[in-house]
């Protein structure tokens, strides 16, 4: 969304979901007020400032149709650094997600034992990832922070944790959940990264857990449901689902019996189709226009197949 342009009615809906926002930097106390000789000193160090900027969507926008309901918004605001305006040279800055492979030995493992499939994300999870161990001065958004400490215009944000935005912030989060869940017993795929299980004496398979940045999958058995409580527990955690739920843009449905159905209803359902000049022949050169359409179809396509629909991907 942006800001500027929205109505009235927006605008005051965006208000109060950065406000939530900054709330949640100032409970992870993600960063801390800097200014006077505290900055100068560091600037003169030659270290950046790196600007930050709202970053505001609508996140039932997903859920609307041309001609359907009235659907209630739902805001959600962050505020970002301008990560690509920092200098990352040598920075590491890579994390893996699990694969849709991974997801699917997931369901599988869930559906053939009959056990109730899980799913969590995890809240503002980069503020909960690994301490910074590198300076990072940040400069408040334009239209400014919630926050009267800030509204001199010389006080600057000095971030303590990953900010989003930055290049290593998703790798400093994985690392912590990954240490958390090697303390709870469960090791990592050799072949699938951020894909983990825990084998019981017999090396009989108890759980699997598979996590993509800040939302958790898995299934369990009742003798191991305890490590994943655990893990959890670590975390200050947002919504916990069972059975039925959306993971990674799919639609997830188990029933009683343990069989599970995925489904991709809302990607479908947003694939517009490529519009050209019906009167040209069909000898004719495609536009740059027509051939983005195309491929922007053919990639949504793609990935429908890939997540939920393997005849398409079989024909």
């Amino acid at each position: 969304l942006n800001y500027n342009t929205e109505s009235v009615e927006v605008k005051k809906g965006l208000d109060a979901s950065r406000k939530v926002e900054w709330d949640k930097w100032n409970q992870f106390q993600a960063g801390k007020p800097i200014r006077g000789n505290e900055l100068k000193r560091l600037l003169d160090e030659g270290h950046e400032v790196i600007p930050t900027r709202w970053v505001d969507v609508d996140k039932n926008s997903h859920l609307r149709r041309t001609g359907g309901p009235y659907i209630e918004p739902a805001y959600k605001s962050r505020l970002t650094s301008r990560g690509d305006l920092e200098n990352v040279d040598g920075l590491r800055k890579d994390s893996p997600t699990a694969d849709v492979e991974a997801h699917n030995l997931i369901f599988s493992f869930a559906a053939s034992r009959k056990l109730r499939l899980g799913s969590a994300d995890i809240s503002n999870a980069y503020f909960q990832g690994k301490e910074l161990d590198r300076i990072l001065i940040l400069k408040p958004p334009t239209g400014g922070l919630p926050d009267p400490e800030y509204q001199d215009g010389e006080t600057f944000i000095l971030a303590r944790v990953p900010i989003y935005g930055t290049a290593d912030a998703g790798r400093n989060f994985w690392k912590e959940l990954r240490d958390v869940i090697h303390a709870n017993g469960l090791k990592e795929n050799q072949i699938s990264k951020a894909l983990y299980s825990y084998c019981d004496e017999n090396d009989s398979i108890r759980c699997i857990v598979a996590t993509h940045v800040d939302d958790i999958l898995w299934a369990t058995e009742p003798d191991a449901k305890h490590r994943i409580d655990a893990i959890l527990a670590h975390f200050k955690v947002g919504k916990v689902e069972e059975g039925t739920f959306r993971f990674c843009g799919k639609d997830i449905q188990q029933d009683q019996e343990g069989s599970v159905t995925i489904s991709c209803r809302d990607a479908c359902e947003q694939i517009d189709g490529i519009k050209f000049d019906s009167k040209k022949r069909a000898t004719e050169i495609a536009t740059e226009s027509e051939v983005a359409q195309l491929r922007s179809v053919i990639g949504s396509i793609g990935w429908i197949a890939r997540q939920c629909r393997g005849d398409l991907s079989y024909d």
